[in-house]
């Protein structure tokens, strides 16, 4: 079936607003003539002159301004559907019934033409007059701009002056106070420019206060196979269409059963020396789009500098919401929430781990040799485990529903929950869309968010504001709300606390996150802090582990809930490349075999994938993950940038790298710590990314349930419906279903496709 759009032929649906009234910082202009562009640049002085060779068709028509709005559309075509001025210029000769007007260029290109309408054409009319027209024309998308300067002047008797920029050796302009009347061959650039209709039309410009509308264009919108195949009608329950619509990137548009979502809000731009960002509402404490001088010199983007945006159009907007819909009504369910309200009841007797040793993982982690024992730095990937025979039936869609929830923390929580990334947890929708999810989601404390608490607090309230605006019950309010964690830091344990504090009395947050992968002291007197001062009210997650003292210490000083394994948050963390060793699975498994740690709950954060078997077979509570549940998702704004390959992309970056830090050094109090003197930050531990947009999955929710049944399909290999079954099984088992996986057998486990 055809695409509605193609992206051979793109469709402009929204707009950009700046923040202020101002003239482009790069004007684009186009035209490759070097003397134009001169005089350009000296009326501007203020703005970035860029000359562009476009090859741009002119109709033909007597009347100036429908071909100069004609030019300029045409032009904004060929420059990529980027704002770009072009000229129109005309001669009109009185003798010659306004000939040659908008077809001076072509008549008057040739010396020798100048030369006859001079000498041949005018030699015995006495009426000389002229009129020199020009013509500045930019079309932004939706209409043409135009400002218009004229001098009125003469022909002379033959050229005179410099043949080398246009017919400036045929025309006299009027006003010249000397005996000698020059041509404007004739005179130097500053006496051109006293009566330049040129100079006239630019002023119009420049005084002007013109705002281009920037557009954004969409996506390739879905097959047409794709909306038929969905049963909207199914979908169609008051709660779930609401949810649905607490979109940002869909304000306007009122909640509807058929899920249309036509009208677009303008995004929004802000910009200072550190970045540029795009919002839907300058007001939402959401992250918005943010890009730094490092994100646009990876996209394309115009020739001023700013980034091609597209968005999705009406029919994608038409299945994220049809997919949020589904997602409201399964976690909603009945069942679900009896579930959740069952294992809370019954939280003391959820069963414990093994703590039995592995040999599996001893020959991972030590070698093969007796009386030699090297410690292997091992990643996650290398592990897997064995598919037994089930005893009894089993459904990994019931799984999926109702058997991923483990005590995570104080409460009954999905295995699956969201680390604190700013570009995925820094959206509003993203933690909306989790903690219904039943995960534990926790906000950033850097980028935007790392100024004080106020925006962490408001991002908090605004989530809290939908769940309180789609009529739920009381305790599906309470399971939802207390699935909100907050992240924090440790460089100053005391600061830390007053900024616990302020989210605890203004946001009524329980669920804190310890946000570091340091290892020295101010992390467990981050945690201890907390305890003294809130006691049981709170959650405390801790991490990441550095390793078996400090997580004891956690343990016993800070009375933590759950620790947390891994290296960075999500997959940008560069403090490794030194040659630190990323020993998660050595420290994963020297907590699961200690006793002491069976009431904590522990956590997996970062190199995990899609190899979540292994994790849950060792006694791992959760896996946190970032993009992979958001990639591209419209809850993480639906704002697209595109590559040097042309994907569509989000900026992802690691939370101290150099984007990040480079945002936060907007901030003045943060500026030292972040920027050094030269201008480039000081040793950024992350790296810039992207995450790229997949069709398929126009709302986080896809990848939620996706990831659902990886995990579901662990527990149905073992042939057990629930963590709770799990844990079981593997206590009354003596049963090692570990595996070290080579190469070759990863390979084999993978999915071929028709490439191979």
């Amino acid at each position: 079936m055809p695409r509605a759009y193609t992206e051979t032929e793109p469709q402009i649906i929204n707009q950009i607003i700046t923040s202020k009234e101002r003239l482009p910082e790069t004007l684009e202009i186009a035209t490759s003539n070097q003397k134009k562009l001169e005089e350009f640049r000296r009326m501007l002085p203020k703005v970035s002159v860029v000359g562009i060779d476009l090859d741009v068709d002119e109709i033909q028509s007597t009347n100036p301004h429908e071909v100069a709005a004609k030019k300029a559309k045409t032009a904004w075509e060929k420059n990529k559907f980027n704002p770009i001025l072009v000229e129109d210029t005309s001669l009109d000769i009185a003798a010659l019934n306004g000939f040659p007007g908008t077809y001076a260029n072509s008549f008057t290109k040739e010396p020798l033409m100048r030369k006859i309408i001079c000498e041949e054409w005018l030699k015995n009319n006495k009426d000389k007059r002229a009129l020199a027209r020009v013509i500045l024309a930019i079309y932004d998308g939706r209409e043409a701009h135009l400002f218009e300067g004229v001098t009125s002047g003469t022909v002379p008797d033959t050229p005179k002056g410099s043949t080398n920029f246009g017919w400036d050796d045929i025309f006299i302009p009027d006003g010249q106070t000397s005996k000698y009347k020059k041509t404007f061959a004739e005179m130097q650039p500053h006496e051109k420019d006293k009566y330049s209709m040129r100079r006239k039309a630019i002023h119009e410009f420049s005084r002007s206060k013109l705002v281009l509308n920037e557009y954004i264009l969409a996506l390739p919108e879905p097959f047409h196979s794709e909306i038929k195949r969905v049963s909207f009608d199914q979908l169609a329950v008051n709660k779930a269409v609401k949810f649905a619509f607490t979109l940002e990137a869909v304000q306007g548009n009122k909640p509807n059963k058929e899920f249309k979502a036509a009208d677009f809000k303008p995004l929004i731009e802000e910009s200072n020396p550190y970045f540029l960002r795009y919002s839907f509402d300058n007001k939402s404490p959401s992250v918005g789009l943010i890009l730094t001088d490092v994100d646009r010199v990876e996209t394309r983007r115009f020739k001023n500098g700013k980034p091609i945006l597209t968005q999705m159009g009406p029919e994608k907007r038409s299945l994220a919401l049809a997919q949020r819909a589904e997602f409201f009504i399964k976690n909603t369910d009945k069942k679900v929430l009896s579930e959740i309200e069952r294992l809370e009841k019954q939280s003391d007797i959820f069963p414990e781990r093994s703590n039995a040793r592995n040999n599996t993982l001893e020959l991972l982690l030590h070698g093969f040799k007796e009386n030699h024992h090297p410690v292997y730095a091992r990643a996650i990937k290398e592990l897997g485990y064995k598919k037994i025979a089930s005893r009894k039936e089993v459904s990994r869609g019931k799984i999926a529903s109702t058997g991923l929830f483990n005590k995570i923390g104080k409460y009954p929580r999905s295995v699956i929950g969201m680390g604190s990334m700013p570009a995925i947890t820094g959206w509003k929708d993203v933690v909306l869309t989790g903690i219904v999810g039943h995960m534990p989601v926790f906000i950033p404390r850097n980028s935007l968010f790392a100024d004080d608490a106020e925006r962490q607090i408001k991002l908090v309230n605004s989530v809290k504001t939908d769940l309180e605006n789609l009529n739920l019950t009381k305790k599906e309010l309470e399971i939802f709300s207390r699935n909100i964690g907050v992240a924090i830091g440790t460089n100053n344990p005391m600061e830390e606390l007053k900024r616990a504090g302020k989210l605890y009395k203004k946001a009524g947050i329980k669920l804190f996150r310890i946000y570091t992968i340091n290892g020295d002291p101010r992390c467990i007197e981050t945690a201890k802090l907390l305890r003294n001062e809130f006691g049981n009210e709170i959650e405390i997650f801790a991490g990441q582990i550095t390793d078996n003292y400090q997580a004891n210490k956690y343990l016993e000083e800070g009375q933590v809930d759950a620790l947390i394994f891994g290296h960075g948050g999500g997959r940008q963390c560069t403090s490794a490349i030194n040659g630190m060793a990323i020993s998660t699975v050595e420290e994963m498994y020297s907590i699961v075999t200690d006793p002491v740690f069976n009431k904590t709950s522990l956590i997996v954060e970062g190199g995990v994938g899609t190899n979540v078997g292994p994790l849950l077979i060792m006694g791992i509570d959760c896996v946190l993950y970032s993009q992979q549940l958001a990639k591209g998702s419209i809850e993480a704004g639906g704002i697209y940038l595109q590559n040097a390959k042309g994907d569509y992309v989000q900026p992802y970056h690691g939370s101290a790298s150099a984007p990040t830090m480079i945002i936060e050094a907007s901030y003045d109090h943060l500026h030292e710590l972040r920027i050094n003197p030269s201008g480039r930050t000081k040793v950024p531990e992350g790296k810039p990314g992207y995450m790229k947009y997949s069709a398929k999955a126009n709302s986080m929710t896809f990848w939620i349930d996706e990831f659902r049944h990886h995990f579901a399909r662990t527990l149905a290999d073992i042939g057990v419906e629930s963590v709770w079954e799990l844990r079981e099984f593997l206590k009354g088992n003596d049963i090692n279903l570990l595996r070290i996986v080579s190469t070759e057998a990863a390979r084999t486990a993978s999915a071929y496709g028709t490439n191979q």
